[in-house]
């Protein structure tokens, strides 16, 4: 296999499973190096164990993109970033007229104000150095 992303940067955010724990795993085997952040260590831990284990390179940092001193930290930890991938994202599973104002809150806080706040500054750094790419997932509750 060609290591077509070798000297590349990745962030993966929502990297603790799902799309983004794949995510993260398949740009490392790629040979990118990844910044993985999502809120469970040690579903990011083991995530970290495996791609040793493959002769990836994949750190994590621990955080929640809802809040906005972390995402300016993440920001500057990952401020050379080549690849963005947004794929952090929560949902509560109840009907819509169940739901309360905190949930929707919540919802809102991590899928949209927190997705676009990292976007806009990895995004301007991306910007400042003339390359880079910024992938969005998203679900029906963003």
């Amino acid at each position: 296999m060609t290591k077509r992303l070798q000297d590349k940067l990745a962030l993966v955010t929502g990297a603790s499973s799902g799309i983004g724990r794949a995510t993260a795993a398949a740009l490392a085997r790629e040979g990118a190096e990844v910044l993985a952040t999502g809120r469970r260590k040690d579903k990011l831990q083991a995530l970290a164990d495996q791609s040793a284990n493959e002769g990836a390179r994949l750190r994590f940092v621990v955080g929640d993109i809802d809040e906005a001193a972390f995402v300016r930290a993440l920001a500057e930890q990952a401020r050379d970033a080549d690849i963005l991938v947004n794929s952090a994202g929560t949902l509560t599973y109840a009907p819509l007229l169940d739901m309360t104002d905190e949930e929707i809150d919540a919802m809102f806080r991590t899928n949209v104000i927190g997705t676009l706040r990292l976007s806009r500054l990895v995004g301007a750094n991306m910007a400042s150095r003339g390359r880079g790419q910024i992938i969005m997932f998203t679900s029906l509750a963003a």
